[in-house]
């Protein structure tokens, strides 16, 4: 009964400003959890039940972040949200066990830590930046760099910008498959460890039906 979304966990669009949310989904439903049974000396009594909620899933979410701060201590927060979201895989359904789930429901996708802690790409973005994004401020989320494209107002053709940190102990190479719709240059590169490859992606929306949401997966493959 794994990668099911939960009928309780929060989803998209969202409609505040653009950038996805979700991020990524974890595990949260039915979790064995310790529990206290409010009494100090040792007890007989199990001190343990099956919890859900974003109460276990965010937990796993945070300690998945923690162990990569653990094996990377010089990355920024970005640089492991970007880990965690770029590895992530998106092969769940929705709450009644039949439909795909999609970006709305889970953003990048379902923690997959292993990977994670393998990757060769991030992507960092700066505290200040975050700030200057602010709507409110005059700011565009869309300009920042993370690792979700998204534009509710696309007509005819949008596009974005970012820029990828190779963390890789080695010089790789990159090539990107994508949704006939979507155009990314460089369609190819390789980047020494160290560098950087900033990318812009191309998004064609006339032959797509107006007023639905449009999702793609942009993966950037390597066999380094």
């Amino acid at each position: 009964y794994g990668d099911i979304m939960a009928e309780f966990s929060s989803r998209g669009p969202n409609e505040t400003f653009d950038v996805l949310k979700p991020d990524v989904t974890a595990p949260g439903m039915e979790i064995l959890a310790a529990v206290a049974d409010s009494t100090i000396a040792p007890s007989v009594d199990a001190e343990y039940a099956l919890y859900q909620g974003t109460s276990m899933s965010s937990p796993h979410d945070a300690g998945a972040a923690a162990l990569l701060y653990a094996q990377h201590p010089t990355w920024t927060p970005a640089m492991i949200k970007s880990a965690l979201m770029l590895t992530a895989y998106d092969d769940l359904l929705k709450e009644d066990k039949f439909t795909p789930a999609d970006p709305h429901d889970l953003g990048a996708g379902h923690v997959q830590l292993e990977m994670a802690g393998l990757v060769g790409l991030v992507m960092d973005e700066t505290y200040d930046n975050m700030l200057a994004a602010d709507p409110a401020e005059g700011g565009d989320v869309k300009t920042l760099n993370i690792a979700s494209l998204y534009n509710s107002q696309c007509v005819g053709e949008c596009s974005w910008t970012r820029t990828f940190t190779s963390v890789a102990n080695e010089t790789a190479t990159y090539t990107v498959t994508a949704p006939d719709w979507i155009t990314v240059d460089p369609a190819s590169f390789s980047i020494d460890s160290g560098a950087t490859q900033e990318i812009t992606v191309t998004a064609d929306v006339s032959g797509l039906t107006a007023d639905e949401w449009a999702f793609g997966n942009i993966e950037f493959n390597t066999d380094g």
